[in-house]
């Protein structure tokens, strides 16, 4: 018998190259991703409900529910098939949140360091006689997060370049 192969905009898709072993399973895979959105946007128009249209907190309970329980009995018979074919999609869906949280994490430890070391103006225009900086006409963009202060990655690029034309 013959098996099918699929065309999908200029990519060739061939069934050796799926993990489900048939489309039913590839079905339950993609009806619970479905659902997991829907989920989550009825949750999210709820706010839209009370933030952005301004209505009452009521009129989006009233809207939680009433979708809720329609997409909680689909996610229910969803989750039924988890061991059918579902779980890949939980799987690439928890390997993603593992690396938004290292990023989160390292952008929240990135963000500390330069607060606890940032360089103050009169400190570096202290050091200009020594290291041979000259204020040259123009705009210079460094992009940082912090409010007030210079990161201390500038003072490292003044103290290890060999001329700067800064201030």
């Amino acid at each position: 018998m013959n098996k099918p192969v699929f065309i999908f905009v200029g990519f060739d898709f061939h069934h050796s190259f799926n993990w489900f072993r048939d489309t039913k399973c590839l079905g339950n895979a993609s009806g619970l991703a479905v659902i997991t959105v829907m989920l989550v946007t009825t949750c999210l128009m709820s706010l839209v409900i009370v933030l952005c249209w301004h209505r009452s907190v009521f009129l989006a309970i009233c809207f939680v529910v009433f979708f809720g329980i329609i997409e909680a009995l689909y996610f229910s018979d969803s989750l039924n098939k988890f061991l059918e074919g579902a779980w890949v999609h939980i799987a690439l869906a928890l390997i993603f949140v593992v690396i938004m949280y290292v990023s989160h994490f390292g952008t929240l430890k990135k963000h500390e360091f330069d607060f606890q070391n940032k360089v103050s103006v009169d400190w570096l225009l202290s050091l200009s006689p020594s290291l041979d900086i000259v204020r040259v006409r123009g705009i210079g963009l460094i992009h940082t997060e912090l409010v007030s202060g210079i990161p201390s990655i500038f003072s490292h690029l003044c103290q290890e370049s060999q001329q700067s034309h800064l201030w």
